[in-house]
């Protein structure tokens, strides 16, 4: 029994000498397997190293230098935005992040690079900076406007307003003729157009008619009568070579009564 004890307490102190199953955190670092050092945070950079029997040592980061994460190194130096590259500083360098630079108006970053730096557009084209490509200027005269100011390599184009009022041409829109064919076939199925009497024609036909009908019926009794009395005289003087009596009245008798009025006369004479 005291001799499996004494295995045990032996493989015990070997675990732990040879470091077997240590688990470090995220912002430590075994140490020869045996114990876990802290790192420097941001801001911050090693000054001494962790011992077995000492914890690590850090100090703050010199005048333009810079620690943005977890570390057991130095701090970097910052970065300065040199306008011969085209740089301008956006944001001082600080202890914990580097200078912000971005490319000058007129420039464009360059797609592959070391470090950063930015090249000048070409002519024709122009940039307002930071990480902004170049772009061709606006071509005034295209959109029927004037230049009131060019482009340059930081600034667009500048043109005037497009007028407003609109020139407009007068057109005359003329009448399409129809085909022959089309107009004789247009005819033929339209129907006949209904004409709608007028009221004062029809009172003027009611009135008109009966009047005329019977202005005929007395020129027709007229030139009757007259026609029968002409027969009785021609009977008188040129047959019976005697004058009729009673002219006024005999063209109203009958012409048989005048004839027989007209032979007796005749007899007794």
């Amino acid at each position: 029994m005291k001799r499996s004890l004494g295995w045990i307490s032996l493989a015990a102190s070997l675990w732990s000498s040879l470091g077997w199953g240590l688990t470090c955190s995220d912002n430590e670092y075994p140490l020869s397997k045996r114990k876990c050092c802290k790192y420097c945070p941001a801001g911050e950079q090693l000054a001494k190293r962790c011992t077995e029997t000492s914890p690590t040592e850090c100090e703050p980061c010199d005048e333009n230098y810079y620690n943005d994460a977890y570390t057991y190194s130095q701090c970097k130096p910052c970065t300065d935005c040199h306008a011969d590259r085209g740089l301008r500083e956006i944001r001082p360098c600080q202890a914990t992040s580097n200078t912000v630079c971005a490319c000058l108006p007129g420039h464009a970053p360059e797609e592959s690079q070391e470090e950063k730096r930015c090249k000048p557009c070409p002519s024709g084209y122009f940039s307002l900076g930071g990480n902004e490509k170049c772009r061709p200027w606006t071509n005034c005269t295209a959109s029927g406007r004037k230049i009131l100011q060019s482009g340059k390599q930081d600034a667009d184009t500048i043109c005037d307003k497009p007028s407003s009022k609109i020139p407009t041409r007068r057109t005359v829109t003329r009448p399409t003729p129809f085909p022959k064919e089309t107009a004789a076939i247009t005819r033929k199925l339209d129907p006949p157009p209904i004409v709608v009497p007028k009221t004062g024609f029809v009172w003027i036909l009611i009135t008109v008619v009966p009047l005329l009908t019977v202005a005929g019926i007395l020129v027709f009794l007229f030139f009757y009568c007259r026609t029968k009395k002409k027969k009785l005289d021609i009977l008188c003087t040129e047959i019976y070579n005697v004058p009729c009596k009673d002219k006024e009245n005999d063209y109203r008798m009958p012409i048989q009564e005048q004839e027989v009025s007209v032979k007796s006369d005749f007899v007794q004479g």
